[in-house]
């Protein structure tokens, strides 16, 4: 770290979306007033909260916090809000239940002062669930792609959340957050930076701690069907977007056909969402689908929904639920948090 005091400071801008988030957002402020990299100006944007955050964050006591509540619009709104005020050559957008360590912004801001040619640095991450003692997990789908990552993220999907990232002014100028694309509008705005040719740099060292937590946007079933409707708007948009020809060598038909594939198993265990509904949804699919390993799913989707009784239906698409989600945490210790070691068979929030 000695070698960072010699990079000249820049103005870092933090902002943080919040909702109904007054119970952790004194802990992400205090985190943020542990940085080694001093020099930050931090927007809390509520978007339109009922729990009144306001006292929350004032009881902090930074003065480099400033609290700004608008009417509720979605996490994109209160993005592109925060964004507008900023005066940073850097710029992060933190969640609200997101913990930096304390030399997480200054090992951005170093790597990015020393190396031009990026305009993305981001960093390694593990969730944790927050009990006593804290519970740590790796993702194993996790991504560390450096480089130029359109097409890693039109593929397979975003490798970092906004809190992994600190963003270079210059590369963001001009873009915004879609709200119609709420559950997916972060991954839409990396699609943005890296279309116009922005390099991302993945630094290899866990820098932050994001919370699964009941209040997570993808928590249940039916928030977890419309992040797969805003996940196949983001794809419906830059397909149209991109030439054909790249459309086709990057298989994102394929990739289109799944998520669709995934979100009517979503449906089934989402109690909104009718047996009427599921089928349809199966039907149209099977239609148009091309794969033959997804049309066999499909009729196996169909098969069970025309024997089996909807709430049983429900409890086995809950169970393979479960296990795929037990199969993609992996329990790790985090030393520099924890206390004891995190147990072997997690118990996470659905």
């Amino acid at each position: 770290m000695a070698e960072m005091a010699d990079v000249k400071k820049k103005l870092v801008s933090i902002i943080i979306p919040l909702y109904n988030g007054a119970k952790e957002i004194p802990e992400t402020l205090h985190a943020l007033g542990k940085q080694t990299y001093r020099d930050l100006e931090i927007f809390v944007v509520d978007d339109g909260s009922k729990d009144d955050p306001g006292e929350a964050v004032a009881a902090v006591g930074d003065p480099r916090v400033a609290y700004i509540r608008q009417d509720n619009q979605g996490p994109a709104a209160a993005r592109n809000n925060g964004a507008g005020r900023c005066h940073g050559e850097y710029v992060m957008f933190l969640d609200h239940d997101d913990l930096l360590v304390p030399e997480a912004i200054a090992e951005a801001v170093h790597f990015l002062e020393t190396h031009r040619e990026f305009g993305v640095a981001y960093f390694d991450f593990l969730y944790y669930v927050n009990q006593k003692p804290r519970v740590y997990y790796r993702h194993r789908l996790a991504r560390d792609w450096s480089g130029n990552v359109l097409d890693n993220l039109l593929r397979y999907g975003p490798m970092c959340n906004p809190s992994q990232a600190v963003i270079r002014r210059s590369a963001i100028d001009g873009l915004a957050f879609e709200s119609a694309l709420v559950g997916s509008d972060d991954w839409d705005y990396f699609i943005q930076i890296a279309h116009r040719g922005t390099r991302f740099a993945f630094i290899p060292k866990v820098l932050v701690y994001r919370e699964l937590s009941q209040n997570s946007f993808t928590g249940g079933a039916a928030g977890r069907v419309k992040t797969k409707n805003s996940s196949i708007r983001l794809y419906e948009k830059w397909m149209k977007l991109l030439p054909r020809e790249k459309v086709a060598a990057l298989g994102l038909y394929d990739v289109l056909e799944r998520i669709l594939l995934k979100r009517i198993f979503v449906m089934i265990m989402d109690k909104q969402c009718s047996r009427r509904e599921v089928k349809e949804e199966a039907r149209k699919l099977l239609q148009t689908a091309q794969d033959s390993k997804l049309k066999f799913q499909l009729r196996c989707f169909l098969a069970v929904l025309s024997i089996a009784p909807r709430s049983l239906s429900r409890w086995v698409a809950a169970i393979i639920d479960n296990a795929r989600i037990k199969h993609n945490f992996v329990a790790v210790s985090a030393p520099s948090l924890a206390s004891s070691p995190a147990p072997q068979s997690p118990q996470l929030p659905q």
